[in-house]
């Protein structure tokens, strides 16, 4: 189980990265704590709570100090127990870390119960139990203020897309207009052309009708002109017979 934090410290430690190597040794003692190893826990609490100080990190300094002096208390060291938890409430008030401060004051209950001083420990129970509402209250307000940021988020995408589903069937009415008025223009174009083609046609018909009346005409006269001749002729002969 500590296989990974170790490799973790020394990845760290190759590249001197103390916050990397103080987080490292943390979860290396967390592991142990979690086996009832509260000594091995202990010095690797250490281990990173000087590497935590010597970066400033005052938060994580709260948390080793808390977890520290759950080691003790479970090794029945009460008093170093007591000093660390107070230092870490002191730090955890300071930066307004209140989950940080509920774990206190929940290992202080233990703590007094441990001394049988029942006062105490009845005191540091309010006081957990206080936290801990201001943090249930707390992660209600953040969830109710989620969950309205969600809604509001939700209803405007709807109206996102209820505004886009409009725009696009605009932009569809829109198009089909287009293709419709276009479509009868072509149409409109394409009967015009035909009908001018058809009258161009029927022009050609007449002029060419109107001479072949003109060509008969002519040929009505010549005939009319020879018959006449013809008549004249006979009636030469018809005298003289």
């Amino acid at each position: 189980r500590c296989a990974l934090p170790i490799l973790s410290l020394e990845i760290m430690s190759r590249y001197n990265n103390k916050d990397g190597m103080a987080n490292s040794l943390f979860n290396i003692g967390l592991v142990y704590a979690r086996n009832d190893d509260n000594q091995k826990a202990m010095k690797y609490y250490s281990q990173s709570l000087v590497l935590y100080n010597e970066i400033d990190d005052n938060r994580s300094r709260a948390i080793v100090l808390a977890n520290i002096a759950f080691s003790k208390l479970r090794t029945g060291d009460i008093s170093g127990a007591e000093s660390d938890i107070l230092k870490s409430i002191d730090i955890a008030k300071q930066l307004g870390l209140i989950d940080v401060m509920a774990m206190n004051y929940d290992f202080l209950t233990q703590l007094y119960i441990q001394k049988s001083d029942f006062k105490n420990a009845l005191i540091s129970k309010e006081k957990f139990i206080d936290i801990k509402d201001r943090i249930f209250n707390q992660e209600t307000r953040n969830r109710v203020t989620e969950l309205e940021v969600k809604i509001e988020t939700e209803q405007k995408k709807r109206e996102v897309e209820l505004i886009q589903k409009k725009n696009e069937a605009q932009r569809n009415f829109f198009l089909a207009a287009f293709l419709i008025v276009l479509l009868l223009a072509i149409l409109f174009y394409n009967g015009y052309k035909i009908k001018k083609r058809a009258n161009i046609d029927l022009e050609k018909k007449n002029e060419e009708i109107a001479a072949a009346n003109s060509e008969l005409e002519l040929l009505n006269e010549k005939l009319f002109e020879a018959n006449s001749t013809k008549d004249k002729f006979f009636s030469i002969i018809s005298h003289d017979l």
